[in-house]
């Protein structure tokens, strides 16, 4: 069995909680739950213990907050390190 929980980063209220196993259903249940009871804007704190389901469930319900980070292309770190040396 499983807790899944989701904490304001702020005050460390619990937002949501839901108790069960760890299907995808589970969550996205507490994800979507967050997401409902936090104020526009807000993420909530959630610890994941690096369960992959909660990177589908966190982007559907709360969008790409910042842009992805650009790669850099092989020949510029190449560059990069040639000058800091």
């Amino acid at each position: 069995m499983w807790d899944h929980t989701a904490v304001t980063a702020d005050s460390k209220r619990v937002v949501s909680l839901v108790v069960g196993k760890r299907p995808q259903e589970q969550t996205q249940t507490v994800v979507n739950d967050a997401k409902r009871r936090l104020r526009p804007g807000h993420l909530p704190a959630i610890f994941t213990d690096a369960y992959a389901g909660y990177e589908s469930a966190l982007l559907e319900a709360f969008g790409r907050r910042y842009p992805q980070r650009k790669q850099a292309s092989p020949e510029k770190w190449r560059n990069f390190v040639r000058q800091r040396i």
